[in-house]
């Protein structure tokens, strides 16, 4: 199974076909498993923190997505008692994204942003993250880069779990599916002129897929792990079967 996921494969994601989506802004509940939004926001952070600090030219995009990602992520959770920090850590990494100008990155600036999420406070009215200044699609699906392309190696962490080729484990996929989910809450509201048909299903296939996922990775160690594999399985064919139809 080949999935190619570069900067022209457009993601299979729509607005309001799939029961669940949060639109981009929103403040509607979030989603995704309860309890799985503040590892996602860990790892996300780990990531960010790891990045800004080697500063690597092909690392970008994938720390732009993920900022992004996880301003989204946030900002699913509003409606709380800790609204003031989940606006905070939101603008924070907007802040953090718009410093990364592809030709002229301010790391300084981003490491300033990322340093400066913990006890900021932002504004609470929701904001369109995909109007973050030079975020496209291209740059969102940079996020599934090779690792060792300063990307986040989601896409062959999971052909390879989905494969039997590596280790099934709760954790990663839980960051595989959840990231997923929010590339697919993101990518809505950036929809091709073509084809508006085939993206419909297929993005209902992606936020459905990737939503089971993190429900059974979300149990940790008691999550069934041949359960896990076969919803990575169904992951790993739409982003297939995506690939097929829009192709780069």
């Amino acid at each position: 199974m080949q999935l190619a996921w570069t900067r022209k494969v457009l993601a299979a994601v729509a607005a309001a076909a799939f029961v669940g989506v949060v639109a981009v802004p929103s403040t509607a509940k979030d989603p995704l498993p309860e309890g799985g939004a503040s590892k996602q926001q860990e790892a996300d952070l780990a990531f960010l923190k790891a990045a800004v600090e080697k500063k690597a030219k092909n690392s970008i995009d994938p720390v732009r997505t993920t900022a992004v990602l996880l301003a989204q992520s946030a900002q699913n959770q509003l409606g709380g008692a800790k609204d003031d920090e989940l606006t905070g850590l939101r603008d924070q990494m907007i802040k953090l994204a718009e410093a990364l100008d592809a030709d002229k990155p301010d790391w300084a600036a981003a490491a300033k942003a990322l340093e400066g999420a913990k006890g900021a406070k932002g504004d609470k009215k929701a904001k369109d993250l995909t109007k973050v200044k030079d975020f496209d699609i291209s740059v969102l699906m940079n996020v599934y880069k090779k690792a060792t392309r300063g990307g986040r190696g989601w896409e062959d962490d999971l052909i390879e779990m989905s494969q039997g080729k590596k280790p099934v484990t709760a954790e990663r996929a839980l960051e595989l599916a959840q990231g997923s989910h929010l590339v697919g809450q993101l990518a809505a509201a950036m929809p091709p002129d073509a084809k508006k048909k085939d993206w419909e299903k297929l993005s209902a296939d992606m936020l459905k897929t990737s939503k089971e996922a993190a429900d059974e990775a979300v149990k940790g160690d008691k999550a069934d792990k041949a359960v896990l594999k076969k919803k990575l399985e169904a992951m790993a064919a739409n982003c297939t079967a995506c690939h097929n139809v829009f192709k780069h």
